[in-house]
């Protein structure tokens, strides 16, 4: 194990460290975007709960946390949790999620990231844990590094996570009871990896908001629906400037007020440099130039406009996730009867009070065709634990709503 520095232990996570891991969670912020100007706004994770709420949904979990002794200030943190799946439908394993991973900036490069992991495996280890996996933005190559390179985990599987927006409602989605979704949802998924041992946990949830089905004829297509945002939320904490600055009134005027006189500003010189150059040639191309820089100054004040007053007045935006998605039927009939559903469900998930929803799905999963825009890939990286081998997951595997 990378030797922590001098002051620094790792402890088990108590009720009592909450306060601190929100404090965490807040010095880790990451930007939005990685382009001008959503990299100039970051935001972390808004606890609903307790810190541990999401790990407590299963009955084996681990958090470990990493502390400055003098001050007892937390530092760091890991969370794992443990389930029993199904690879192919038949080997029945233990396997372990890792998540939140996260370090203090001011701490970073000092071996504790790994040492959390490190130490974390020896916990699942004793658990009889066969494998641990991650889930990393595939463009997040610092984390890649850590993974892959320092700790030795192999690509599992890919997954496309699309974000959708709810719309209009389709006639042909009907809710049905949860004995029903558990069932058509265990008959697509018996055969496929990943697919939980017990999954009537995730059924029996307060957390599960229903299955959904859209049927014509012989075919039928199904997704169950989950509302997470009573676990967590998205916090802003930077727009440009940080939160507590751009909350005083005068200020978050005057960034308006800058920005309506940028826009008009570049408008007038676009259309007053047009008349005044003489040459076509040379008209054009500043005509070009001068659009280009009125698009990116309307965009800019666009995303600050509506980050700043998500910010300061805590618009909470509710989130869910889609899950389960089955089909049975003729598959010339797939497209549009999966094309219904989502639509179905959006509208039904509006009427909860959500937002947004979450899609994950692999990409070479045979609905990943109906789905071709993702927000962004992510790889599913996998740690054998023991005498275990690494596994490649199927397509279709299983997407635990809980992660």
């Amino acid at each position: 194990m990378d030797s922590l520095p001098e002051g620094i232990v790792i402890k088990q996570y108590n009720e009592d460290m909450h306060p601190l891991l929100e404090d965490l969670e807040t010095s880790t912020a990451i930007p939005l975007g990685k382009q001008f100007p959503l990299n100039q706004i970051k935001a972390c994770n808004s606890l609903q709960q307790n810190y541990n709420a999401k790990s407590k949904q299963f009955k084996e979990f681990i958090i470990l946390v990493a502390v400055e002794e003098l001050t007892q200030k937390v530092i760091g943190v890991v969370n794992a949790v443990v389930k029993k799946v199904l690879f192919s439908g038949k080997s029945e394993v233990k396997v372990a999620q890792m998540f939140g991973l996260k370090v203090h900036k001011a701490y970073r490069r000092k071996g504790i990231a790994s040492s959390l992991c490190l130490k974390l495996e020896e916990h699942l280890f004793k658990l009889d844990v066969s494998y641990l996996y991650v889930k990393a933005d595939s463009t997040n190559y610092k984390a890649k590094g850590l993974y892959m390179s320092k700790l030795n985990y192999m690509e599992a599987s890919t997954l496309r996570v699309k974000i959708l927006n709810a719309e209009k409602s389709s006639e042909y989605v009907s809710k049905v009871s949860v004995d029903k979704g558990l069932r058509l949802t265990k008959e697509h998924y018996q055969d496929k990896d990943m697919t939980l041992v017990n999954i009537w946990d995730v059924f029996k949830s307060s957390y599960y908001a229903g299955t959904y089905v859209a049927e014509s004829s012989d075919s039928i297509a199904g997704v169950s629906l989950w509302d997470s945002s009573g676990l967590e939320d998205m916090n802003l904490v930077k727009v440009i400037l940080d939160l507590e600055t751009l909350k005083k009134p005068f200020v978050h005027l005057l960034c308006l007020l800058g920005m309506l006189l940028l826009t008009l500003a570049s408008l007038a010189l676009t259309v007053v440099g047009f008349y005044l150059i003489n040459s076509w040639f040379f008209s054009v191309c500043f005509l070009v130039l001068a659009v280009w820089v009125l698009i990116r100054v309307l965009k800019f004040g666009f995303v600050f406009v509506k980050y700043s007053h998500y910010a300061i007045y805590k618009k909470q935006a509710r989130r869910g996730k889609l899950f389960g998605l089955f089909y049975k039927g003729e598959e010339s009939a797939r497209k549009q009867l999966v094309k219904q559903l989502i639509q179905g469900v959006k509208y039904e998930a509006q009427k909860l009070g959500l937002e947004y929803l979450i899609f994950e799905y692999g990409s070479k999963s045979p609905q990943a065709k109906y789905f071709p825009i993702h927000n962004f890939s992510m790889q599913v990286l996998q740690k054998a634990l023991g005498k275990a081998s690494v596994n490649e997951w199927s397509a279709e595997s299983f997407i635990d709503p809980r992660e």
